[in-house]
């Protein structure tokens, strides 16, 4: 009996392989979704990890000195661990982020007023326009006429005074050219050490404002209000245009923000939420919500050099892939900065941070995703402890941070640390903070209810956790 014709068996070879290649493929994906499941063990087990290899490092203190270029290992590890087509994703999104830095000046999702401050500030900055608006007052104040000029918003930091933190000098920053966004003035800033380089703006006073101001001997049309506070949030009260309160001084400061020529305003604070809700109408014509301010003001005043900014972008393309789940957490270590227990994180309390992270990985990362723990903290120990308990899951970045008030030089490589760890904490799924500003203000600029979990009111996660909305956070202090 002869051969069947290869017409009569080609049908079936051709099942037959086809049924081979799909077995294989299943297989394969099998094994890569067991290895994402492994890549989280609850268990204590030997890590593969050599923590020998990780020596906390201190940045190069040359002023004004840029980040490292090179992220830490263990992010580089955790991008490795990806497939193939997970790690071309991440190379896409980096490569999309380092593009818009370098080719958009302006957020489009974050509405239509920036182009126009922007020529408004340019114009109400030079020389000129300061000289003739001093003019213009002093004239008005005698004649009783109310003819219009510029007026301007200096938020200040006496130079005997530390001001706060970090998030301290954003907060009042930002509120303060909220304020002058909504009050048409124009704003500056006017600190003994500066950490912002300008952006879309020159928003320094020492160059602008300042020297016109002494040339002209105009000091009296200067008015200074006190809202520096550790306790009470008057910087609230700035929103509510038709009310009266008064400053740390006992002032009515209504009057005194509508009529000054120069209102400089020391503060810690900003409350841009308060203004999402006092000034919600006119907001959200501009295209400012409560989920959004915080990122667009931020980023239309200030602005990373390149090298810093392609930093947080390796960071920011791993983390927001979406089969990346990320819990930042911010353990804030005694430092002589804050006198109020509540602040003080025990080195025995990591336990319980690290039994509420397990908690959230379980309860919301999808059975697909790498679960990641980005670890903050001014402890050296803190990154430890977590790497040796999560030997595979935990990135951080380098060096050690130091609280932004102990700095004497605010624009060497230690402050510059400080802001890209904050960004970086911002884009993290999830996030396990304290009640200091630190981690409240990257809550903020990720703009999202229920992401994030106030640890200082939690003894233990065994029974549920709570997850904070912006409005909660904004109104602790």
């Amino acid at each position: 009996m002869g051969r069947r014709p290869i017409w009569r068996t080609g049908p079936i070879f051709i099942a037959a392989i086809m049924t081979l290649i799909l077995g294989i493929i299943f297989y394969l994906d099998r094994q890569n979704y067991m290895q994402m499941q492994r890549t989280f063990d609850f268990g204590d087990r030997p890590p593969h990890y050599d923590l020998s290899r990780w020596k906390p490092t201190t940045w190069p203190m040359t002023p004004g000195h840029n980040p490292p270029r090179s992220t830490h290992e263990t992010l580089e590890m955790a991008i490795n661990s990806l497939n193939t087509d997970q790690l071309k994703e991440v190379e896409a999104i980096e490569r999309r982020l380092n593009f818009e830095y370098l080719n958009y000046k302006y957020d489009p999702l974050c509405g239509t007023w920036q182009k126009d401050y922007k020529r408004k500030h340019e114009i109400a900055i030079e020389t000129e326009s300061i000289t003739e608006a001093i003019k213009t007052y002093r004239r008005n104040s005698i004649i009783g006429s109310d003819l219009w000029h510029h007026r301007y918003v200096i938020q200040y930091c006496p130079p005997d005074q530390d001001c706060g933190g970090f998030a301290d000098h954003v907060f009042a920053s930002l509120g303060c050219f909220i304020y002058s966004l909504l009050q048409n003035k124009t704003f500056l800033l006017d600190w003994p050490n500066p950490i912002w380089k300008p952006y879309n703006i020159e928003f320094n006073a020492s160059k602008n404002v300042n020297p016109v101001i002494r040339d002209h001997k105009a000091e009296d049309l200067v008015s200074e209000l006190d809202f520096l506070t550790w306790r009470i949030r008057r910087m609230k009260y700035v929103y509510h245009f038709t009310d009266h309160h008064r400053d740390q001084l006992g002032r009515d400061h209504r009057p005194i923000l509508e009529n000054a020529l120069f209102a400089k305003i020391i503060t810690n604070r900003g409350a841009l939420i308060g203004a999402t809700q006092w000034q919600k109408e006119r907001l959200e014509q501009m295209g400012l919500t409560k989920e959004n301010i915080y990122r667009c003001t931020w980023q239309f005043l200030f602005r990373l050099e390149e090298a810093d900014q392609r930093y947080v972008n390796r960071y920011r393309a791993f983390l927001q892939h979406p089969d990346v789940f990320s819990i930042g957490i911010h353990m804030r270590n005694w430092d002589d900065a804050f006198l109020v227990e509540g602040y003080r994180v025990e080195p025995e309390k990591i336990a319980k941070w690290m039994e509420c992270a397990v908690t959230i990985a379980r309860d919301k990362a999808l059975p697909r995703q790498k679960i990641v723990f980005v670890v903050f903290s001014d402890s050296a120990d803190v990154g430890i402890q977590f790497l040796q308990r999560f030997p595979n899951n935990v990135l951080i970045t380098p060096g050690i941070p130091e609280h932004f008030a102990l700095l004497t030089d605010r624009s060497d490589s230690k402050t510059m640390k400080i802001v890209t760890d904050n960004m970086i904490l911002s884009f993290t799924t999830y996030t396990m903070v304290t009640k200091s500003g630190f981690g409240r203000l990257s809550t903020f600029v990720r703009g999202l209810d229920h992401r994030t979990v106030l640890m200082d009111t939690i003894d233990t996660c065994t029974n549920g956790i709570e997850y904070q909305t912006i409005d909660e956070l904004a109104d602790l202090w």
